[in-house]
């Protein structure tokens, strides 16, 4: 099923949501093609998203709501995607 299978149901505000999830997990998936290993792919990304999370946002709370938002979020997907993206030759992220 494909986020077109249900697109009519969304917000807009999820459409970029899911458009923002799909467009970095492809990028993650190029930089792993190109040699980069997984482990640095992701945390030069999330110190970089982290680090626009806290810029745009008008408080640290309001920054932090939005990361646990976020953690919870990956919490329930890491079943779903575990290994999916996975380089076997790479150190496990936790």
């Amino acid at each position: 099923m494909d986020l077109e299978d249900f697109d009519e149901d969304l917000s807009d505000e999820e459409k970029e949501f899911f458009f923002a999830a799909s467009e970095t997990a492809e990028l993650l998936k190029t930089l792993n093609l190109s040699g980069i290993s997984q482990t640095a792919a992701v945390a030069g990304s999330l110190t970089q998203m982290l680090t626009q999370l806290f810029i745009g946002s008008r408080t640290s709370g309001q920054a932090l709501g939005i990361l646990a938002s976020c953690l919870s979020a990956a919490s329930e997907n890491v079943d779903k995607l575990q290994g999916v993206y996975k380089n076997p030759d790479d150190e496990p992220l936790h």
